[in-house]
């Protein structure tokens, strides 16, 4: 949650998966989202914006990183959430690119293994996309599941990092 006092910045710009939003509150990386259109900007309109430089430097990391993934983006704070989402963020945190895990096998690294379901819960309320790399998440089949940001986005980071998939 938001605290009233404080002060956003943003940075939009083009990838290869469409436009994206990067959004910091007090210099703090809070949102990266995808298929931003003018419109989207319009919860910041009347806000008092931050120095986007912390914005446009996370922006442009991820940009690098979606034209070369050996360009690795600095890893990024967590993000707000309840305990378990934030368990979960930090487990995608440690997979490289083109490794992937189950949602199942997510759950038994956290000794949760019957939580295969709140662990796809926790990915999809994931607010940074790709920097916790929930894309990197498939069903046990080796199918893509679902994702936040649409499967095709899915489909085109796992080529782009090399992973094997079924789908």
């Amino acid at each position: 949650m938001r605290r009233p006092d404080s002060q956003l910045a943003f940075a939009a710009g083009d990838s290869p998966l469409g436009r994206i939003l990067v959004i910091t509150e007090q210099q703090e990386l809070r949102r990266i989202t995808f298929a931003v259109t003018p419109g989207e900007h319009a919860s910041l309109a009347g806000q008092e914006l931050a120095d986007p430089r912390q914005a446009q430097a996370w922006l442009s990391a991820l940009q690098a990183y979606l034209n070369d993934p050996q360009s690795l983006p600095t890893r990024p704070p967590l993000p707000p959430g309840t305990a378990f989402q934030r368990a979960v963020w930090n487990e995608l945190l440690k997979l490289l690119p083109g490794q992937t895990l189950s949602y199942s096998e997510l759950a038994g690294r956290l000794q949760r293994p019957q939580a295969s379901r709140a662990v796809a819960k926790a990915c999809a309320s994931n607010p940074i996309a790709i920097l916790i790399p929930c894309h990197r998440i498939l069903r046990r089949d080796g199918g893509l599941g679902g994702y936040r940001w649409g499967e095709e986005r899915k489909r085109w980071l796992l080529r782009h990092e090399g992973a094997r998939t079924c789908s």
